[in-house]
């Protein structure tokens, strides 16, 4: 049951993905101890609670504060998806808390809890396959991969990941980015990050469109609009472009 509309505003860093291509064959999803105050919490509760940590610790002004909501986050998640292993919801809710994690983590956690969240990303468009959310992870999984530098790939191939970094491709994280604006009207990061897979793709007369349709939006909250600023940042960079090339006189030939 999705009690809440998808949340997809969370990226994961290039290195994290190669954490992501070793997939494990089940997550190890823990009970974990909760405060009685939480756990006395209606479902709906925990995932209001949980939405509430994410985007504290994306707010967070330091380290500390910001690790401590993660941590809280994801004991939330862990403790929702031990209490209902076929939620897709809560299933996305702990992948973006150790998305998250993975992020802001050293090495060894990008590798280890990054395989993590590719495996629970899955699980979600496997148990919900029109979560939007779910589909707009998988996106910036699959591009995040595709932009591995050369020497990245060439180690995770001698480490025997190359079955899953060979199911990567620019064309299935265009797929998921698309699906998921399509499920829903009103997300911000799958436009946005697809119009940057345009950009990165030198595809600028398919980014410009929804960079455009990015200023018609306004968000749901202050993550929302942190991403349209970058999106309107983009636009106003492409039109000056444009500019520049119109307005430069070459000499007669």
């Amino acid at each position: 049951m999705n009690v809440r509309r998808p949340f997809h505003r969370w990226a994961f860093t290039l290195i994290g993905a190669l954490g992501l291509a070793a997939i494990a064959p089940h997550p190890s999803v823990a009970q974990v101890g909760l405060s009685a105050d939480v756990t006395a919490l209606h479902e709906v509760g925990l995932f209001n609670r949980i939405e509430r940590e994410i985007e504290r610790a994306l707010l967070a002004t330091d380290d500390d504060r910001r690790d401590a909501h993660l941590e809280a986050a994801e004991q939330l998640g862990r403790h929702l998806v031990g209490v209902d292993l076929e939620s897709a919801e809560a299933t996305y809710w702990l992948a973006v808390a150790l998305g998250i994690k993975t992020d802001v983590g050293g090495p060894v956690e990008k590798l280890t809890t990054g395989k993590e969240v590719f495996f629970l990303t899955a699980r979600v468009l496997e148990l919900d396959p029109r979560h939007s959310g779910g589909h707009e992870m998988m996106g910036r999984l699959h591009s995040a991969v595709m932009r591995l530098p050369w020497l990245v790939r060439k180690m995770a191939l001698k480490m025997g990941m190359g079955d899953a970094l060979g199911e990567a491709s620019w064309e299935r994280a265009e797929d998921h980015f698309r699906r998921s604006a399509a499920l829903d009207r009103t997300a911000v990061a799958p436009r946005l990050e697809l119009a940057k897979l345009y950009l990165d793709r030198g595809r600028e007369d398919e980014a410009v469109p929804l960079l455009e349709e990015l200023t018609s939006m306004r968000g749901s909250g202050e993550v929302d609009r942190r991403m349209l600023r970058e999106g309107s940042d983009l636009l106003a960079s492409r039109r000056e472009a444009s500019r520049g090339v119109e307005g430069h006189q070459f000499p007669p030939q």
